[in-house]
């Protein structure tokens, strides 16, 4: 039985990037030897998964469980395509373990779409990018694509207080004292800003820091938030789950609540100059 056969082979051009374009139908000749005829159908490209307002690469670490998923919970309702790679980490976090992965973040961003041009390039480590330094991180992202916007949580934290207008940090974090003298000790060297108080779970394994429930997170922010020299509240590290915390910590304390997540997605949207206000959902920064 001799049956026709419609198939699409659009190749996209380079107006890809820009807008819609489509392709033009095509009827090619009968095969005698499949018996059917084959033809081009029309179709339109829209850029892919973040066409709309642009598309960031995120080198993860191979232990997180939490960044990927807040990342894009956050940007891809925005019309952000977030896209990903993960880079070896040892499981326990030490001063050690976190500077030996500055060698590796090139390589790991280098596979994130390596035929598209990125809008932003994001190392997705907080404690790492104070320990190995933000102009060495940006260095290894920078072999990926040196034309994107570059952040880290760091980054996006130091950012962040600055708009906020801090100057009294209370500072949760789930890491071990060494990490935090580090944190500490970068944070304040990169602003005017103090860190009053700190809260740690005080936890050397990434795998345990995964697994701190939403609720211990809420109740260290509300306690180190209330207290009376602090302005700001800072929750640091990605592995931490804070996307449905910080809002609500706002609202009990009346101070400004940010983490390294919810900093660097808000970092993320403004460098891709997205304004939209979403402080209701995720936080006073991002009405900022």
């Amino acid at each position: 039985m001799f049956v026709q056969r419609m198939i699409s082979l659009c190749t996209p051009s380079l107006k890809q990037a820009t807008g819609l374009f489509k392709c033009k139908m095509k009827k090619n000749n009968p095969s005698s030897s499949i018996g059917f005829q084959n033809s081009t159908a029309p179709c339109q490209f829209d850029g892919g998964t973040g066409g709309q307002n642009g598309k960031v690469g995120v080198v993860v670490l191979s232990g997180d469980q939490t960044l990927e998923h807040e990342m894009s919970t956050i940007l891809m309702p925005l019309g952000v395509g977030c896209f990903f790679s993960r880079l070896m980490m040892e499981n326990e976090v030490t001063p050690e373990s976190l500077r030996s992965m500055e060698s590796k973040i090139g390589d790991s961003a280098s596979l994130i779409l390596p035929e598209l041009d990125l809008n932003v390039l994001a190392y997705g480590c907080t404690s790492a990018s104070a320990t190995i330094g933000e102009s060495e991180v940006f260095a290894q992202l920078s072999t990926r694509q040196t034309s994107a916007a570059k952040t880290t949580p760091i980054t996006a934290a130091l950012k962040a207080f600055d708009v906020l207008q801090t100057k009294k940090i209370g500072l949760v974090t789930p890491y071990i004292g060494e990490v935090n003298e580090i944190l500490i000790k970068y944070m304040e060297e990169n602003g005017p800003w103090k860190v009053t108080n700190l809260i740690t779970f005080n936890l050397i394994k990434d795998s345990d820091v995964a697994s701190v429930t939403t609720e211990s997170i809420k109740e260290a922010a509300i306690k180190v938030g209330q207290m009376e020299d602090v302005d700001t509240v800072f929750i640091s590290c990605t592995n931490l789950r804070t996307s449905q915390v910080v809002s609500e910590v706002e609202k009990m304390i009346g101070k400004p609540v940010t983490s390294s997540n919810l900093a660097m997605a808000w970092h993320i949207i403004r460098l891709m100059d997205i304004k939209t206000d979403i402080s209701n959902m995720y936080g006073a920064l991002f009405g900022k």
